[in-house]
């Protein structure tokens, strides 16, 4: 894939982001969005690095347009492994895995009649719990695992400057910070200043109502249809008292129905050992669900036994080793480091591209 300079992205037109620094441009790639913050930035580096690094690999076996096709099937298998082995679980918690068949050692096959496609509900609220998780500050780390640096990421809309000046840092940063709690409160960076003086809260409720969604009890009745449906504010049966009284206060002079579908998500108490409340756990387990059953490309369905055991041993970690100048990380990206081991880069599982020649 195309690269510039000290392997970054090739540069898209100076309307793609804000240029406030001579040293850098704005990215080209895939989807518009990267170059929203710099932590999106480094997450698609790193994917464009290790496309390119595992190419290099197959360099004079195969012909250009094969080995890119081979390449892309790689990170694709890799990306399809490390959602559902390694993130869905932390969000759903394991009954909602289970309950959906969405563990990987789960039965699988491919079904031609199930529709892969996004759900509303899901892109427009569900999917959007994680705007929950973003912190007010963006950390760079050095190799000692000390923080040498802070950035606002008030001040990091759509400036690249600081991926050109530190993605190694940056990305040392991605394993050393904690999320934020995932709840209904949002950080003042995009509650009150996304972009200049924008709120997320609001535009993902407005969004929700131009897009025509219906209401969150309205979702109640499709995922729980043997639940009675709530009529009032205390009936809700997701919420404790606190929240039922906050959501009551917040739609005064409005019927339980009128609460919007990510308010009443956003509010509910989360499934045991899981990011999101049960709403949205069905929701996303329906959603990911469909995207693995109903895609004749999914991993399992295309890639050899040996194939497969090869790609479900490389983890998040070695991607980011292999794209970054790291040399010690957590073998588990998703999880900090006082919770899970380091690991050399050197000991992670690695793509053996000798498996892909035909």
């Amino acid at each position: 894939m195309k690269v510039e300079g000290d392997n970054f992205m090739p540069a898209n037109g100076d309307h793609a982001c804000v240029r406030d620094e001579p040293n850098a441009y704005c990215f080209l790639a895939g989807d518009i969005r990267v170059n929203e913050n710099p932590l999106l930035s480094t997450i698609h580096t790193a994917f464009v690095r290790f496309h390119n690094i595992l190419a290099e690999r197959f360099h004079g076996s195969l012909g250009d347009e094969e080995i890119y096709q081979k390449t892309r099937q790689i990170i694709g298998a890799i990306i399809q492994r490390i959602t559902y082995d390694s993130w869905l679980p932390s969000v759903l918690g394991p009954t909602i895995m289970t309950q959906y068949g969405l563990n990987l050692t789960s039965s699988y096959s491919y079904n031609d009649t199930i529709d892969p496609g996004m759900l509303i509900a899901v892109t427009t609220a569900a999917y959007r719990y994680g705007h929950t998780l973003i912190r007010n500050i963006i950390n760079h780390v050095d190799e000692d695992g000390t923080i040498s640096k802070t950035d606002d990421l008030t001040d990091m809309f759509f400036a690249t400057h600081s991926v050109f000046d530190d993605v190694d840092g940056i990305a040392r940063g991605m394993f050393y910070s904690p999320a934020s709690l995932s709840d209904r409160f949002f950080a003042s960076a995009i509650d009150r200043h996304l972009f200049g003086n924008l709120d997320l809260s609001a535009l993902n409720i407005q969004r929700g109502r131009d897009h025509g969604l219906p209401g969150y009890v309205e979702y109640l009745e499709l995922c729980f249809p043997s639940s009675p449906k709530p009529t009032n504010f205390r009936e809700l049966y997701n919420h404790n008292t606190t929240l039922k009284k906050v959501l009551f206060d917040a739609y005064s002079g409005l019927s339980v129905e009128d609460i919007d579908l990510i308010v009443g998500g956003m509010t509910e108490d989360n499934v045991p050992d899981g990011h999101v409340g049960p709403l949205f756990a069905c929701l996303l387990g329906r959603q990911f669900q469909a995207l693995r059953n109903g895609d004749r490309f999914w991993y399992q369905n295309i890639l050899s036994d040996e194939q497969q055991r090869n790609v479900e041993k490389v983890a998040l970690s070695k991607v980011f080793c292999e794209a970054f100048d790291l040399d010690e990380v957590s073998e588990d990206a998703f999880l900090l480091p006082e919770f899970t081991s380091l690991k050399k880069c050197s000991e992670l599982d690695d793509i053996d591209v000798d498996l892909w020649m035909d």
